[in-house]
Parts: C-alpha cells; structure tokens; sequence
C-alpha cells in the first residue's frame, strides 16, 4: 500500500480551492478577513502609487519608467504591510477555518485559543523573517527594473508567506510545537515555494476579477492544512 502524501505543493492551492468552494459554510469570516486585507493593500498600494507618479511631463521613455517604478513599488508596500502585519492577524481568523477543514476530514486537533494562535504565529514569524525581507527585496528589485513585474512578484511573495504560515497553524493545531513546526517547514520548502509560485501565478490572473482572488487567499491556508494533515 502506497503511504506517500497525496498532496504536494503543485497541487495543494488547487485542492484547497476545491475543497473551500464546495462548502459555503466556511466562506463568510475567511472572505471578510481577505476582503479587509485586500482593501489595506489596496489603500497603501494607491497612496504610494499616488507619491511616487511623476508630476511633470518628461520625454516618453523616462515617463513610462517612473509610472512603471510607481506600480512597482505599489507593489512592494503591500508586500511589506502583508509581511509584517497580516500573518497574525489572519492566524486568528483562519483559525476556525482550518479547525473546520479538520473535521471535515474527520480528523482531531488541539484547541488552540487566540492567545496561543498569536504567540504560535509569532514564534515562527520570527525565524522566517529573514525569507519574508528577502521577498521584500526581490519586489524591490523588481520594481526598478520593470515595475508591473513587480506585481507579478508581489503576488508569489503573499502566496508564498500564506502557504508557510497556513502550514505553521495547521500543525500547530496538531499539537506540534515551535522546533517540529519549523523542522516540517524547513524539510518541506522546496513544495512550499513550488506551492507559493503556482498560487502566486494564479492569484495575479485572479486579482483582477477581486471575488475570486477572496477566495483564493483562504483556498491557499485550506490547501496548506490539507498538506500538513498528510504529514504529520
């Protein structure tokens, strides 16, 4: 009998899209979380966007290059607001979701208050901190040598981010502490930044149409649970 994980990081976005559209009852507070979050990025997003247009009429060619560096780093605000602000934020409001997704399955989890939902994000916040400023910096870059690109990366750094700490609250509501979370995080990263580049490529063709992009935020954390269940 073939024990393998079903799920890999390819296929885990796509599983968890499935699997929350089929089951609207888990819809309302993880659409209206990402629908609050979309809106903060979309307000700093337009905000830098606004400072950073070029005010005067230049020659064609350096005109584009400042709007594109505009969208640009429009689109390393909201990395850098999503980077630091949403994780423990959307910890505790997609808490219930994955408990959810649990029993679903038929699976049982730990309870885990919103005071243990908020150290157990911050804890794995900070030793993945450094790949969430290296994020940061590829929008950077991005954003100077061809600014809409920049979107594209943005896009793939949230995706990513949400992947990673989709897994962390799944395992954490298995029981698992700090040093096994990270360990599992650490042994799985290459599925994690397949996993986040896909959901990163499909969340920039969804952003857009916004409606599905509320729920491809949420798909991504029921995806990342699906693919903690088969590994612990």
């Amino acid at each position: 009998m073939d024990n393998r994980p079903k799920i890999q990081g390819y296929s885990a976005p796509f599983i968890g899209f499935g699997f929350f559209l089929s089951k609207p009852r888990l819809w309302f507070l993880p659409v209206v979380a990402t629908l609050f979050s979309w809106l903060v990025l979309f307000a700093v997003g337009v905000l830098v966007a606004y400072y950073a247009w070029p005010k005067t009429d230049a020659n064609w060619l350096y005109t584009s290059f400042k709007i594109f560096r505009a969208i640009g780093l429009a689109a390393v605000a909201a990395v850098f607001v999503w980077v630091i602000f949403f994780p423990i934020f959307l910890n505790i409001c997609f808490e219930k979701l994955l408990k959810r997704v649990y029993l679903a399955k038929g699976d049982t989890f730990e309870p885990l208050s919103s005071y243990k939902a908020l150290v157990s994000g911050f804890i794995i916040f900070k030793r993945t901190i450094l790949m969430r400023f290296l994020w940061l910096l590829a929008c950077l870059i991005t954003a100077f040598v061809y600014g809409p690109l920049g979107m594209v990366v943005s896009q793939i750094a949230i995706a990513h981010i949400s992947f990673i700490d989709g897994l962390d609250l799944s395992l954490s509501l298995k029981g698992l502490d700090a040093d096994a979370r990270y360990a599992l995080i650490k042994k799985n990263k290459v599925s994690l930044i397949v996993g986040g580049f896909i959901g990163g490529l499909i969340g920039f063709l969804f952003l857009p149409t916004l409606i599905i992009w509320l729920f491809w935020i949420p798909s991504l954390y029921v995806g990342a649970c699906l693919f903690a269940r088969e590994r612990v």
